[in-house]
């Protein structure tokens, strides 16, 4: 496991800028790193196309294995601003990700507390953990003001 400190900075910023912009989603951005290098990057897309699995790690994993046309990721790590919940984790393991490194957790819904089964996975997090739950309250915040 090689933490690249880069990585989890370019995707806090990323997240910290679709609450800016109004981005129609909850702020959660995922990168998988391959030899050093960002090889997939999304975003959460529940809202845009209604499927409630459209997570951010999610997309990234689907992508990748699709472009590469190979279901096992063995050799890449996964960054992403949130600690990924149950279903993220799990295809996280079916797809074999070496590592997993987040920022915020997720009290939650998270699944270093909730996973039920043994994890495959080596997982980090707390990484810009303040900007990364502040990005997320901030994004929470705006919603319920438009609420009112």
């Amino acid at each position: 496991m090689s933490y690249d400190t880069r990585i989890m900075l370019f995707i806090t910023g990323l997240s910290r800028s679709l609450v800016k912009y109004d981005f129609p989603e909850i702020p959660v951005v995922a990168a998988i790193v391959r030899d050093g290098r960002i090889v997939s990057l999304y975003s959460n897309d529940v809202e845009t196309t209604g499927f409630p699995w459209r997570h951010a790690e999610f997309c990234a994993i689907e992508s990748l294995a699709t472009s590469l046309g190979n279901k096992f990721l063995c050799d890449c790590d996964i960054y992403v601003t949130l600690e990924p919940c149950d279903l993220c984790m799990a295809m996280i393991d079916a797809a074999r990700i070496r590592s997993v490194y987040f920022g915020a957790y997720n009290t939650k819904y998270g699944s270093m507390f909730n996973y039920s089964s043994a994890r495959l996975t080596p997982s980090i997090g707390g990484f810009y953990e303040s900007d990364n739950s502040n990005t997320l309250i901030d994004y929470f915040g705006s919603m319920r003001s438009r609420d009112v």
